[in-house]
């Protein structure tokens, strides 16, 4: 989508996922409620796929503060400016000003890009497991969504358990979605339990 940026296994797969019906508004419901990085986020799930262990609270931490100021100072103003890029201004030419959205909008891509090299970067440093069996990818995958989501205060039930399925099943296009699904939901269940235990 984006020239003179390496090829990225990671990106690959969060175009296929946020490519899929139904991803995009769950994505964006989730980060209007809870101000969720949607990235970091794809990234949990991403870890999982790709055979990388179950991430801890701590890895989550890590990752947080590598990405943090990049996501904060830049990508969420870019995509502040582009927002209200939609409000016609008095005094300015309505066609322009979207054509300046339009290229506001690539440029909020490519810093998302940038943000998921990165992410893909600290999971090079982590040891990949290696083949394994895909249900367990689909737990890692629901276990590290679920840790993240749980942090930033996304409810075990109701609509953020099912913007969290819509997501994960779209990871695993290739299985069962009602499987899928019910990795979302009992991994958000099993997150709340650990919280309220802690």
């Amino acid at each position: 989508m984006s020239s003179g940026f390496p090829d990225d296994a990671f990106w690959d797969f969060s175009l296929t996922v946020y490519g899929t019906d139904g991803v995009p508004p769950a994505c964006l419901e989730l980060q209007e409620r809870h101000q969720i990085d949607v990235n970091l986020l794809l990234w949990c799930l991403w870890c999982g796929a790709d055979g990388y262990p179950a991430l801890n609270a701590e890895d989550l931490a890590n990752a947080e503060s590598q990405i943090g100021d990049w996501h904060h100072t830049v990508v969420r103003h870019i995509r502040w400016l582009r927002q209200h890029l939609k409000t016609p201004y008095s005094g300015v030419e309505d066609s322009l000003q979207q054509s300046l959205r339009a290229r506001l909008q690539k440029i909020e891509i490519d810093a998302e890009h940038l943000e998921q090299l990165s992410l893909a970067g600290i999971a090079r440093k982590m040891k990949p497991e290696g083949p394994a069996d895909l249900h367990k990818r689909i737990g890692v995958s629901a276990a590290n969504g679920a840790l993240y989501l749980r942090a930033a205060g996304a409810a075990s039930e109701g609509e953020d358990a099912a913007a969290f399925a819509t997501i994960l099943t779209a990871g695993y296009a290739d299985f069962t979605a009602d499987v899928v699904s019910a990795h979302a939901h009992d991994a958000m269940g099993a997150a709340m339990g650990a919280a309220t235990s802690a």
